[in-house]
């Protein structure tokens, strides 16, 4: 366009009309290459900095989700904030990010909701275990490791599924064997493979009952993600501190975890009734 104007009218009339011929350049959208990498980047931000402030959250991708909450202001006094401000969707701009920086730091000081509180004489918070996400309690609990991971009611049931495989399952597990724990008050659900091998136990409870990740869960909590509604998800994962290899292994293991699911199960179903009671 340019050389057109500079064909045509001559230097000096192109010399007048250089600032508007300039102004054309950004006539032209450029730059969208940049998008997804600034995307990544404000989510990772979000995501650790709430972490650092003790906001319990849940990311995955471009979407941040965050439990009900109640917080001070700096000035001392009582803000409610909204109910179901239990979601923040992204894409984000740059732009969005002083924003919500002072949205974390609103939420800073109010008590986070991240789940049942199951340490006891036996089972007690890990000090030394790096957290995996503000939303997830990790206890050591005599050769055993119990994970309580907690999930806002409209969570995507692609999260809660997912999470369920990454706890229950190494990264390449392929032979995965599912069954029923037998002669349990509670219906865990057992994972078990061999290369690498592993095994644990997984359970899901929302209002006040145990749920199963299935197809009709699965509907229905995404209809809970459209609509609202629903209840607070939790789900608990219990693994041997140490996996061991051979049959003798294997056994030891899985006595291991029926014997302590087997003497926990009233107070760990008390504790998850707490955590999401019935509707």
């Amino acid at each position: 366009m340019e050389l057109l104007f500079l064909g045509v009218l001559g230097g000096r009339a192109f010399a007048a009309l250089s600032g508007p011929l300039l102004y054309l350049y950004f006539l032209v959208p450029f730059g969208g290459f940049l998008t997804p990498a600034l995307q990544d980047f404000t989510a990772r931000f979000i995501m650790h900095g709430l972490d650092l402030l003790g906001v319990a959250n849940y990311t995955d991708g471009y979407t941040i989700q965050i439990p009900r909450a109640r917080s001070t202001s700096r000035r001392g006094a009582r803000a409610a904030l909204p109910d179901r401000l239990d979601r923040l969707r992204l894409p984000l701009r740059a732009a969005d990010l002083p924003h919500l920086a002072a949205l974390a730091l609103t939420l800073a000081p109010g008590p986070a909701a991240i789940g049942p509180d199951l340490a006891t004489a036996g089972c007690q918070a890990d000090p030394r275990a790096v957290p995996e996400r503000a939303t997830i309690r990790r206890y050591a609990c005599d050769g055993l490791v119990l994970r309580a991971e907690t999930f806002p009611a409209g969570a995507a049931p692609r999260l809660i599924v997912g999470e369920w495989a990454r706890l229950t399952r190494p990264a390449g597990a392929e032979d995965a064997t599912t069954w029923r724990l037998p002669r349990s008050d509670l219906p865990w659900t057992l994972t078990q493979t061999s290369q690498p091998p592993s095994l644990a136990a997984a359970l899901l409870w929302q209002g006040g009952r145990p749920v199963e990740p299935g197809l009709r869960f699965r509907l229905r909590q995404a209809w809970h993600t459209l609509v609202g509604g629903g209840a607070t998800l939790v789900l608990l994962v219990l693994t041997p501190a140490r996996a061991e290899a051979g049959s003798e292994g294997e056994g030891r293991a899985s006595l291991a975890m029926a014997s302590f699911l087997d003497a926990e199960a009233a107070r760990i179903g008390a504790a998850l009734a707490a955590a999401s009671p019935a509707q």
